[in-house]
């Protein structure tokens, strides 16, 4: 019951604009609707220099995000074992500031609780990971302080998921023609 009660709060402040703190499937991470561009504005202007990408839970969302899709985005989707992020061309439908020169990096998800929270919601949220470059991820409930609790207008599960990887997911560019390139391994 409690976890049904924070589910829908958390989905709540994702319609009224708030950022939310939450854990991913690799580290804790500050979250808010994509297609919210207050609300992303917001979130990145608390870690300007920090990467952001679009958590997804299904291929429907992804097929929102963009105009096309290659094919082989879709296998690596499928076939990837460990957290992936996929950066891909012809971004639409999201905040026009997580769209850099018409790319836009997703990471479909698969860990609890983040997976419901966008099965409920239906959008796609937008991440920045909550601790800066030169602080090492934050991955356990015990690493959270309260000052990373202050940057978030609200929280989500903290203390309730899945085991989260602790690292960085792999990053890969996929170029509309097929062309594939890793950014981060």
């Amino acid at each position: 019951m409690k976890q049904i009660e924070g589910l829908k709060q958390a989905i709540e402040s994702l319609k009224n604009g708030e950022i939310l703190l939450s854990p991913t499937d690799t580290f804790y991470s500050l979250l808010c609707d994509a297609r919210n561009a207050e609300s992303v504005d917001r979130l990145l202007q608390l870690f300007p220099t920090q990467e952001s990408e679009i958590l997804l839970s299904n291929d429907r969302m992804i097929n929102q995000c963009f105009k096309d899709i290659p094919g082989i985005a879709w296998d690596m989707i499928d076939l990837s074992d460990r957290p992936l992020t996929l950066v891909l061309e012809a971004a639409q439908y999201v905040a026009p500031s997580l769209i850099k020169e018409q790319q836009l990096a997703i990471r479909k998800v698969s860990h609890q609780p983040i997976m419901s929270l966008l099965e409920r919601f239906g959008r796609p949220l937008a991440s920045v990971t909550l601790s800066r470059a030169d602080e090492p991820p934050l991955f356990e409930p015990s690493m959270l302080k309260d000052q990373h609790k202050a940057l978030a207008d609200s929280s989500f599960a903290l203390e309730q998921h899945d085991e989260m990887s602790g690292h960085y997911a792999k990053k890969i560019f996929i170029a509309q023609n097929g062309e594939v390139k890793i950014l981060r391994n």
